[in-house]
């Protein structure tokens, strides 16, 4: 090889160098830059009757929750530069005694608080079947009130919430707040219409966020509960949406700027500095009596 060949070969390996060394450089970077969020996962412990089958929570592990629903929620959360981290995965026996703080009108026992869960649908009994729900976690661990608004997620997996129903984010509703205690079914009959219960897939076979999808899956209605927690509302977009009306994985520019503006918030030293108020909790998606933490 002769000097000016040396030389040319010499020149593109630096420049190769070089653009390794860049892309490494902008890799860490994106990675830094990410707002990481961390995320509680409990799987409740308990069964539900429904329609004569026993639904439980036994199919769903550590396991699957850390290598197939971890991932696919950092892969739809991307489009926001979100990265789920997960802080802990527990498993939860229920409150099924000495409840406290039933609201009036409810049952005190466990069978007819999960009955009023299994009758109920979306379009009717919609308070009735959350209450229930959150009656079963027991106090140490729902979402502490030194928790609310800081980088903080909480997701609660029961075996069924209720008929055509599939996950729901704890806002407020008749002026009660759930401080986002958020419930995802592992069970579901939504896209039967009611019919038999089937266990939700953990994931569905999408290629893009151009993809519909079909039956949906247990991470997609995490994420999409996840959406209601950063502050994404139920509209129109083009293409398969996360949040709908049409289903798919989708953001709209919209509701990336609304995402990431609150995981800004709940993530920033300096936003917390002071002593969080209602003005900033309301902010934050914290509104209404906090009725269990009276």
């Amino acid at each position: 090889m002769n000097f000016r060949s040396l030389l040319l070969v010499t020149i593109a390996v630096l420049f190769a160098l070089l653009f390794v060394k860049n892309s490494v450089a902008q890799t860490t970077v994106d990675e830094e830059e990410a707002i990481v969020l961390n995320l509680h996962i409990h799987i409740m412990d308990m069964a539900f009757d429904v329609q004569g089958q026993e639904l439980t929570n036994l199919h769903i592990t550590k396991s699957i929750i850390d290598n197939q629903v971890l991932p696919e929620l950092n892969r739809i959360y991307k489009q926001a530069n979100i990265q789920w981290h997960l802080t802990k995965v527990s498993r939860d026996k229920p409150r099924y005694k000495n409840y406290r703080r039933i609201p009036e009108g409810y049952p005190s026992t466990p069978n007819e608080l999960k009955k009023l869960v299994v009758t109920a649908t979306r379009e009717s009994n919609y308070e009735r079947r959350l209450t229930p729900l959150m009656l079963f976690i027991k106090d140490k661990n729902r979402i502490k009130k030194s928790e609310f608004g800081k980088n903080s997620f909480h997701i609660y997996l029961y075996p069924f919430i209720g008929n055509t129903s599939q996950g729901n984010a704890g806002r407020v509703n008749e002026g009660r707040s759930r401080t986002f205690h958020t419930v995802v079914g592992t069970w579901s009959n939504k896209s039967s219409g009611g019919g038999m219960p089937m266990k939700a897939l953990i994931t569905e076979d999408w290629r893009d966020f151009s993809s519909s999808i079909d039956k949906g899956s247990l991470s997609r209605t995490i994420a999409h509960e996840l959406g209601h927690v950063l502050g994404m509302k139920h509209n129109s977009c083009e293409g398969q949406c996360l949040m709908g009306p049409r289903n798919g994985y989708s953001m709209t520019q919209s509701q990336i700027e609304t995402a990431t503006d609150l995981g800004l918030k709940r993530i920033s030293e300096e936003y917390h500095s002071t002593r969080l108020n209602s003005k900033k909790l309301r902010v934050l998606g914290y509104q209404g009596n906090n009725w269990w933490y009276r």
